[in-house]
């Protein structure tokens, strides 16, 4: 499918009437009204509901949903455009990057600080969310990088750059009635039988490994 259609999808969508989108990108209204009709083709539904004379236009529900993946066809072209171009003139473009929650702070701290100071021209765009989520991105192309303090699903589908082993603490507070605050570590023994408050990142490992 040509991408104009679906830019010239949106134009009608957002002018309000196929008359006012022809008007507004400069191409002939039956020229317009063919472009729908092809893509109401391709898809085999009704998009549009065009009123007489072509003067307003109702959404149908299916309507909506090319409406909003349009968009998203549409800004996916002209971001490969934009990043083809800075690219082609060095380091530059819009890295994206998935990291799991409350991660974002120590990652710019101690790791993004010094990459942008040596790449001052490159994008960034941080997404906090969870393992799942992150999984999702990373296969959608969303994200090109994730940052995650757990195993990411599908894991054998993604090159791993970079990875440490980390602590596991357990935090309590000094008055707790259910642990003592008399020894210098906690052991996952003494944990049996105890309520836990888990990160969403962890909870699976923890409950595997324990």
């Amino acid at each position: 499918m040509d991408i104009e259609y679906y830019r010239n999808f949106i134009a009608i969508v957002e002018a309000g009437s196929i008359s006012a989108a022809a008007k507004q990108i400069a191409i002939a209204q039956p020229a317009l009204s063919n472009q729908l009709k092809v893509l109401q083709k391709r898809f085999g539904t009704q998009l549009l509901h065009v009123r007489r004379g072509g003067h307003s236009i109702e959404l149908t529900d299916a309507g909506c949903i090319l409406y909003n993946k349009a968009k998203y066809i549409c800004s996916a072209e002209n971001s490969a455009l934009k990043e083809i171009v800075d690219c082609q003139a060095g380091f530059s473009g819009t890295l994206r990057i998935s990291l799991s929650p409350l991660m974002s702070i120590n990652f710019i701290k101690n790791f993004l600080s010094d990459f942008y100071r040596e790449f001052p021209h490159i994008n960034y765009e941080l997404y906090e969310v969870p393992i799942d989520e992150q999984t999702q991105q990373l296969l959608e192309g969303k994200t090109e990088i994730g940052i995650a303090n757990a195993p990411l699903k599908q894991s054998k589908r993604f090159e791993t750059l970079f990875s440490r082993k980390e602590r596991l603490v357990a935090l309590f507070h000094k008055d707790s009635p259910y642990l003592k605050n008399d020894k210098p570590n906690i052991l996952l023994d003494d944990l049996e039988d105890i309520p836990l408050c888990l990160s969403r990142g962890c909870s699976e490992l923890f409950f595997s490994v324990c």
